[in-house]
């Protein structure tokens, strides 16, 4: 009896070691604009009852620069990320552009860069001009 018991304990470690709980999304902002721009996103701090609390992030791109943020998530990539990012916002002193909710923030993560959980989103004036 106690060999069983400790041969499922051995399986189960080795599964639970192998298991993926975290992971780091990488994505890396290119501002190919022709003004520097503000980049700010939200940030899930924490969960307080029923509510949902946000950090709210600022950076500044000057123009021909890049930027590489690591977001950690926990359980899964960047279907996980969009969930807990509540909103992606580019700003320009003349213009401006937000994607809001899960809809709008995937949209930062579509182009994938070198590996399966690094991508680059470039800024271009074309972007900071569009309507929505």
């Amino acid at each position: 009896m106690t060999r069983k018991l400790y041969f499922i304990i051995v399986v189960l470690c080795i599964n639970f070691g192998s298991c993926d709980y975290y992971r780091v999304v990488t994505v890396e902002f290119i501002n190919h604009s022709s003004l520097p721009v503000e980049l700010s996103y939200s940030k899930l701090k924490m969960i307080d009852h029923d509510s949902l609390l946000y950090d709210t992030v600022y950076h500044e791109l000057a123009v021909g620069t890049s930027l590489k943020k690591d977001f950690f998530v926990w359980w899964g990539g960047k279907r996980t990320l969009c969930k807990e990012i509540s909103f992606f916002e580019f700003e320009t002193p003349e213009k401006s552009v937000r994607f809001e909710g899960p809809d709008g923030v995937v949209k930062v993560f579509s182009k994938r860069a070198r590996t399966k959980h690094e991508y680059d989103f470039v800024i271009t004036d074309s972007l900071l001009n569009c309507k929505k």
